[in-house]
């Protein structure tokens, strides 16, 4: 009504007309490009996922959820779980422990893995979500992929067991996968040298598929502490503020390959900042475990201490220690101490705690200092030299929920959102590769999610779909633990595109093809600690795979050489538009990257400049051809082939 009014104020130089924001993740496949990847402009057709298997390693799974129903609703898309928390059913071939599913009737007769957790569901939802239930709009990348789950026991080791029991079960069905870990912690050397990193290397270098991973959302947190020490011996402290009255404390600390440091823990008074307690000196080449009881006035710490003075892996020193106290109770803070000589020591609080210069009552200590939020990229999902790691970008601002609210996320459209966790890794690496959307719109899990309850908040206005006694709604959310899944859809694409790239093509191709902006501003060729390489783009990542954009010689006046028909039923028609006459011979490969064999392909001869093939023989399904012609050019196309 006051439109005219407000334009005439001075300080009012430009309107703009408030636009309707469209939900995630719509507008996530916009924002990294994914929608002309679907509609195919400027490729050889379109990609969505189908051929590739999808998968996650994670817990409060919907297997039910129309979400992971093909588009038209018609089957459900998960090929097999492996529910490793539940102790009934039939156990997976080789392991001892969990239930292993099979088919849409036994899938669906268990339902979910969970009747509390949510974080399985919608990080499944990221990853594959078909649309179904939701006129389409809330369809990840590879919503035509089909899928394996795995809901977690929530150990290291289960997820180890997770990632072998996925690719060989793609294996066995001679498909590639992608498997994303939405996983994270801040125990470990951060250097890709744990064994859970080095297993990820070994599984990827087998060439089986890809794993994809978070960065972290400790963005934030100023859980990482560096310690420099010159020629001379020289000390660093700080106080490790405690956020938890009731759960134990962590702190990991790491020095340089072949080096060694020492540690002294203190009590300081929060009000005066005075030292009540003094440990004794406590160096890494005195390996072993320590307990400590440290005096905190109504409360006691108890302390464990475990000093390695070469880890196997890396050749390290590292000291862990756990803190466990109630520290509402006393008016102590604790402190730690480290001393060295030539060395680099790095810490993270890696449960409960962060670095601080200041007592939890605001003193401030001369000389310590605090925490930091460099190298937060998190272990189990972040730091192995074979995974892609992916960081977090906002796509959209906000979304509008069930209560008519809007709901904001963290920051404005493109910016990076402020919990993406930073690199490097400890051994230097760019981590996180790439930025990814991470504020997305997920199928919610039925199951626990009450529309009256504490979180209608997060519910998207318009998203109910009901089916029988059921409704199901979609959850307005965002963290680095999506942004990795919808990497890993878009993933997925890449290797429907050519199923035969490599790991390193694979992030080869993401990170030389990303985009930047204003907000990312110039990506040094090292690549950013937050921002990777760039934000994930993914139509310009598939039009630069050489084998569909072949090689310059096999264009005339912007056209390809080589035309087919396609989908193909029984016979495979080619035209070689250059004219040059002479048999074209082909190579035959499935969605597996494996050479089929010639006797199935029969040459039926040439009309002119049309090249005919009975491909009879072929079951249905998608192949790669190779063409080659007797003036050495050779292409490469992609083929469906229909019965």
């Amino acid at each position: 009504n006051n439109l005219v009014k407000l334009a005439q104020l001075s300080d009012v130089a430009h309107l703009s007309l408030a636009r309707k924001p469209e939900p995630q993740l719509l507008s996530a496949r916009r924002d990294a490009a994914v929608d002309l990847v679907h509609s195919g402009v400027g490729l050889p057709m379109p990609y969505t996922g189908k051929g590739i298997i999808t998968g996650l390693i994670d817990v409060g799974i919907e297997y039910s959820n129309p979400a992971f129903r093909t588009e038209n609703g018609d089957s459900l898309r998960i090929l097999k779980v492996w529910a490793q928390p539940l102790k009934s059913g039939r156990k997976p071939n080789g392991f001892d422990y969990g239930t292993e599913l099979i088919g849409e009737q036994e899938i669906l007769s268990i339902g979910n893995d969970s009747l509390k957790e949510n974080h399985g569901n919608i990080v499944a939802g990221a990853l594959g979500a078909s649309g179904y239930g939701s006129n389409g709009k809330y369809k990840s990348a590879a919503y035509d992929s089909k899928m394996i789950m795995i809901s977690s026991d929530r150990t290291e080791n289960s997820l180890l067991d997770g990632m072998k029991y996925f690719f060989r079960e793609t294996s066995n069905l001679k498909k590639m996968g992608v498997l994303n870990l939405s996983w994270g912690s801040q125990i470990g050397p951060h250097d890709g040298t744990s064994l859970f990193d080095q297993a990820i290397d070994s599984i990827v270098a087998s060439g089986v598929g890809i794993v994809v991973g978070a960065a972290g959302n400790w963005g934030r947190d100023v859980i990482h502490l560096k310690h420099n020490s010159g020629s001379s011996f020289s000390t660093s402290s700080s106080l490790v503020l405690q956020t938890d009255t009731v759960n134990f404390s962590i702190i990991d600390l790491w020095g340089k390959p072949n080096s060694s440091f020492q540690l002294v823990i203190r009590a300081i008074d929060k009000v005066t900042g005075a030292i009540s307690y003094t440990s004794s000196t406590f160096s890494t080449l005195n390996q072993g475990t320590f307990q400590l009881l440290v005096p905190f006035g109504k409360d006691t710490s108890l302390i464990y201490m475990v000093n390695t003075s070469k880890t196997q892996t890396n050749n390290r020193p590292n000291c862990f220690l756990a803190f466990l106290h109630n520290h509402l109770n006393t008016d102590k803070d604790i402190s730690v101490s480290i001393t060295s000589r030539n060395n680099e020591v790095h810490g993270w609080c890696a449960q409960n705690a962060f670095f601080s210069n200041k007592t939890t009552k605001g003193f401030t200590m001369s000389g310590y200092l605090t925490g930091d939020t460099q190298y937060t990229i998190g272990e189990l999902g972040g730091t192995s030299k074979s995974i892609i790691t992916a960081g977090a970008h906002v796509a959209q601002t906000k979304f509008r929920n069930i209560l008519g609210q809007d709901v904001f996320f963290s920051a404005d459209s493109g910016q990076v959102t402020p919990f993406s966790s930073f690199g490097p890794t400890l051994d230097g690496r760019t981590k996180p590769d790439i930025s990814s959307p991470a504020s997305l719109i997920c199928p919610a899990n039925s199951f626990s999610v009450d529309p009256n309850g504490n979180e209608r908040a997060n519910l998207v206005q318009g998203t109910a779909y009901t089916q029988g006694n059921r409704t199901w709604y979609w959850f307005g959310f965002e963290v680095t633990s999506l942004a990795s899944p919808f990497l890993a859809s878009c993933i997925a694409l890449l290797l429907e595109a050519d199923p035969m790239l490599a790991f390193q093509q694979v992030k080869s191709v993401l990170t030389t093809n990303t985009t930047t902006d204003a907000f990312t501003g110039v990506i040094p060729a090292s690549g950013h600690y937050q921002w990777g390489f760039g934000k994930l783009n993914l139509y310009k990542a598939i039009s630069s795979i050489k084998t569909l954009t072949s090689n310059s010689e096999e264009f005339t006046s912007g056209m390809k050489r080589f035309w087919h028909n396609n989908p193909v039923e029984n016979q495979l028609v080619l035209f070689d538009k250059m004219g040059k006459g002479g048999k074209l011979t082909l190579q035959i490969f499935n969605m597996y990257g494996e050479e089929i064999e010639i006797n199935k392909v029969k040459y039926l001869g040439y009309e002119g400049d049309f090249h005919h093939f009975d491909i009879g023989n072929l079951i249905a399904g998608q192949y790669f051809v190779r063409i080659f012609t007797e003036d050495g050019i050779s292409s490469t196309i992609k083929l469906i082939v229909v019965n």
